[in-house]
């Protein structure tokens, strides 16, 4: 950057705190341009006004950043560095406002003539006479407003401060115009070396006498106290950079989308009160949303219209009972499904009264329902038999209700499972048959969503290559070993076009689960190779097909027959139901947004060790980050790098929501984790340097990552004694850096980013 352009930036600032504060240097009479007519033209300038705020702005910011810098007994040379990145970035802010002031803004002398008058300092060229650095000439410029020690006087009373980073600027106004222009004129092209330009702007915060100790931050203090953490020591120092000047991909508004278990209409709707305030309000908070009902129980659903009561609770809450009674287990009953079938499921029927109740409440959340349709129900010639499905797809046509449709649940796991296979090939007959049914019913296109085939997460990365069968998943006649391999199955086959491909994704099974594999940055990044897996094949056979996450969790229930229980339930107890599965979550959020993933429906909203809030309506740490992330998270995804970053720090960015009535253009929200033990700091670059932070810090009470209970900016959430959500309101932090305390999780808005991609 050329040395004139840097300067006039300085000017800039001493002329605005000339103006704005009515502080005067001292000066001969006469030798003054800056008269009462001068001044109101100026004032009268918006784009100079505007520039003055700017530099105003910049002012207040530079020096909370070098209150803010942590003490740590590092000298002031160590924290030089900090203030040195954030003085350029200013610079190339207001530099841009530049041309806008200067051409609206005429000046009725010019600038070298007015500021030789300022300041009467004869310089010549590009090298002091002496020798002596240009902090040295600057310094000796401020002599001739103050008279005795120089330091001694910029630091007597504030309007003295001003004054000496006014006659500051001025001096290297005339060092770059006296000596650039003469430089310019011989074809020379001289300029100060950037690292002394940046060295004066420091000599001005340094005489401005800026507060040596880091200020205190009492939310920190306090928090550190309330959870039991100790004060780590700094594990690294990081450089975030966010492209803002395009948008990386765009998800859309359901991205974070939930699922519901059939099982829980099977066993009379347990505690799940459709009716509830309290339920609904929890509801409504992550709308809006795709509220998925599927999984291994949708193979067993019947539906039968003519009964019209509601389901009841049976006297058993996992058995059989007189108030609800459930269809038999007996194959030779339900010839039509296979032949063999996990323990721990039952055949059972949902009435029309069900059905209307989960319609009415799922329309009054704001969700979309999601429907996976029993793919067991099969013909004489071993294709899908519709009739039940007809039954439901009358329903929704008649009460004008919108509905997306499934078919089946992991299809690529039956033999496994039940001994009973579909092959991809059938199984791309299924969907053809299904969509025909679709188009009978549906004229509109909107109502014939139809996603599948839901098949498992890859089990090799891409670098392992094809396996062989695991996990007691065996080969048989038309059926692939291998979930990708059926997904290709099924695509090969497939004489339709989906609405999207979809597929299933846990990290972990839940029984070899341990705290160290929630942490783990290994664990974290199977997704992206999964996903990118699940995306080559979509590329080669279903292009530009969306592709959604219609399950998933953190880890898996057992899948052991004899392990009903674990089974029933899902997850691991005191870790995907803790504050400690949260890591997961957020993680797969940022990573599925940025990799090419359109949906991800949390596996699952309620019952289980993996559920949001548990059969009392309690919510989880995991609500409460799905609660946060819908209220700040825009669908707008952007590109964010980190410099010489540990793995154990994970940042994403997205455009803020528009959502807040204090809602900035151009705003940006970033959020992430620290999963080691350490604390680690990071620092913006650009134009997020300079914007100031709101922060949504998540923390686990006295550091136990099994806890239920989430910490918000150090305190306690959870719902109101009448039922309400409580405020989840930030606190500002200083600008320009996050501190990401250890094992902590958190949401970062910048609402004076001005980025482009999120106007």
């Amino acid at each position: 950057m050329r040395i004139k352009v840097v300067f006039q930036i300085l000017v800039l600032s001493a002329s605005s705190l000339q103006l704005l504060n009515g502080a005067t240097t001292k000066r001969k009479p006469g030798a003054s341009p800056y008269t009462p007519a001068y001044q109101s033209h100026l004032r009268s300038c918006k784009s100079f006004t505007d520039l003055v705020q700017l530099v105003e702005a910049a002012q207040k910011n530079l020096q909370s950043l070098h209150a803010a810098i942590p003490d740590n007994n590092t000298s002031s040379e160590a924290r030089k560095p900090h203030l040195t990145h954030r003085a350029k970035l200013w610079i190339s802010k207001i530099y841009k406002h530049l041309p806008r002031a200067t051409k609206h803004c005429r000046l009725p002398r010019p600038l070298d003539s007015i500021l030789e008058e300022q300041v009467n300092v004869s310089y010549k060229g590009l090298t002091h006479p002496k020798g002596d650095s240009y902090v040295q000439v600057a310094r000796a410029g401020l002599r001739k407003h103050f008279t005795g020690n120089v330091s001694d006087s910029c630091h007597s009373s504030k309007r003295d401060k001003k004054k000496c980073v006014m006659a500051l600027a001025e001096v290297l106004l005339v060092m770059a115009f006296r000596g650039g222009e003469a430089g310019s004129r011989e074809g020379e092209a001289q300029t100060i070396p950037e690292a002394e330009v940046l060295g004066l702007l420091l000599e001005i915060l340094r005489l401005g006498r800026l507060e040596k100790h880091r200020t205190k931050h009492p939310h920190r203090k306090d928090l550190r106290k309330s959870i039991g953490v100790p004060a780590a020591g700094l594990k690294k120092t990081i450089v975030a950079e966010v492209d803002t000047s395009a948008v990386l991909r765009e998800v859309p508004a359901t991205f974070l989308s939930v699922t519901f278990r059939p099982r829980v209409i099977q066993h009379g709707w347990m505690t799940f009160n459709t009716s509830s305030p309290v339920l609904r309000v929890m509801l409504r908070a992550l709308s809006p949303a795709l509220f998925r009902m599927g999984g291994s129980s949708a193979n067993f659903v019947t539906y039968d219209p003519t009964v019209q009561e509601p389901s009841f609770p049976p006297s058993d809450a996992l058995g059989d009972g007189p108030a609800g009674q459930l269809p038999s287990d007996d194959p030779t009953e339900h010839p039509r499904m296979g032949t063999h079938f996990h323990n721990s499921v039952k055949n059972f029927t949902i009435s029309a009264g069900d059905w209307t109740q989960l319609l009415d409440f799922i329309e009054a959340v704001g969700m979309q329902l999601l429907l996976d349709l029993n793919q067991f129900y099969r013909d004489e010639d071993g294709g899908w038999d519709p009739s039940n499905a007809l039954l439901i797809m009358k329903d929704v046509a008649a009460r004008g209700a919108h509905v997306m449709w499934q078919l089946g649940n992991e299809p690529n796991a039956y033999y496994n499972h039940y001994n009973f296979s579909i092959s991809g090939q059938q199984a791309a007959q299924d969907f053809a048959r299904l969509q025909r049914k679709l188009e009978s019913h549906f004229p509109l296109e909107q109502d014939r969503v139809l996603v599948g085939p839901d098949v498992m997460k890859p089990r090799n990365s891409p670098q392992q290559g094809a396996s062989s069968p695991v996990h007691g998943l065996l080969a048989s006649p038309g059926l692939a070993s291998d979930s990708m391999e059926y997904l290709r199955e099924f695509l090969q086959h497939l004489k339709i076009k989906l609405t999207a491909v979809s597929w299933h994704q846990y990290y972990l099974n839940a029984d070899k689960a341990d705290v160290e594999d929630f942490l783990s940055p290994d664990t974290l990044d199977r997704l992206v190779w999964q996903t990118a897996s699940v995306a080559a094949i979509r590329d080669e056979l279903a292009p530009d097909t969306p592709i959604w996450l219609t399950e998933s969790g953190a880890a898996t229930g057992s899948n052991n027959p004899g392990g009903t229980t674990a089974f029933v339930r899902g997850g691991a107890p005191g870790f995907t139901d803790a504050f400690v599965g949260g890591f997961l979550w957020m993680d797969k959020l940022g990573v599925a947004a940025r990799e090419g993933v359109d949906i991800v429906a949390r596996q699952t909203l309620y019952n289980g060790n993996l559920a949001m809030f548990d059969e009392d309506l309690f919510p989880n740490p995991d609500y409460w980050l799905s609660v946060l992330y819908k209220r700040l998270v825009g669908g707008r995804v952007l590109d964010l790098s980190l410099s010489h970053a540990p793995s154990t720090t994970r940042l994403y960015a997205h455009c803020q929501k528009n959502f807040t009535r204090d809602y900035t253009p151009g705003s940006v929200v970033v959020f992430g984790m620290n999963l080691a033990n350490e604390t680690t700091e990071v620092y913006f670059s650009d134009d997020l340097a300079l914007s100031k932070i709101f922060e949504y810090l998540l923390q686990a009470p006295d550091g136990d990552l099994h806890s239920r209970y989430v910490l918000l900016n150090g305190w306690q959430l959870e719902m109101t004694s009448e039922g309400f959500l409580p405020d989840l309101q930030p606190i500002s932090v200083s600008p320009g850096y996050l501190r990401l305390p250890p094992t902590s999780m958190g949401f970062w808005v910048l609402p004076d980013a001005h980025a482009q991609a999120c106007m």
